[in-house]
C-alpha cells in the first residue's frame, strides 16, 4: 500500500514537514505545527536508518505526530498563564477589586457613589461617607462595591 514510500528520498519528509509548517503559520491552528514536526523527524530518521519500509515510514509518522501533539499540548498548557481568580467578562464589579474608589456623592445610610477612573459605581461601606473620601475596594455584591473601612 505505501510501496511508493519504500524508495522516497528523506528530503520528501522534510519538505512535507516544511510545507506544514508554512500552513500552520498561515493559518494559527496550533494543529499542523505537531505533524510538521513529525515529518521533519522521521526525514531526519531516514538519514540515519535508509532501509525503513513506506508502511514503517508512515507508522513512525503517525506515532511521532501523536506523540509530539500529546508533547506540545502539555508544554503549551504549562507556559499558558493562569485566567486571573475571579475576573470574567459578566463579572466587571469583581475586577475592581484592590482598586481605589473616590466618594463621589453620598446616598444616606451606607450608600453612596464612587468613581473608578471615570466611572460611577454604586459602593457600600461602613462608616460615615463623604464626598472626596478615597476608600479601597474589597468585593463586590452583584453591582454594588463593597468599601474598606
Amino acid at each position: 500500500m505505501f510501496a511508493f514510500l519504500t524508495g522516497a528520498a528523506p528530503w520528501w519528509w522534510i519538505i512535507a514537514g516544511l510545507a506544514l509548517g508554512a500552513v500552520e503559520m498561515l493559518t494559527f491552528s496550533y494543529i499542523l505545527i505537531w505533524p510538521g514536526l513529525a515529518a521533519v523527524a522521521v526525514g531526519l530518521w531516514l538519514f540515519a536508518q535508509p532501509g525503513l519500509s513506506g508502511g514503517g515510514q508512515v507508522a513512525l509518522f503517525a506515532l511521532l505526530s501523536l506523540a509530539f501533539a500529546v508533547a506540545g499540548r502539555a508544554w503549551v498548557m504549562r507556559r499558558k498563564p493562569p485566567p486571573p481568580e475571579g475576573a470574567g467578562l459578566n463579572r466587571r464589579a469583581a475586577r475592581l477589586v484592590g482598586r481605589r474608589a473616590r466618594v463621589a456623592e453620598a446616598l444616606g445610610g451606607d450608600l453612596c457613589e464612587v468613581e473608578i477612573e471615570g466611572e460611577r459605581w454604586r459602593a457600600r461601606g461602613a462608616g460615615p461617607l463623604t464626598p472626596g473620601d478615597e476608600r479601597g475596594v474589597r468585593g463586590a455584591d452583584g453591582m454594588t462595591l463593597l468599601l474598606e473601612d
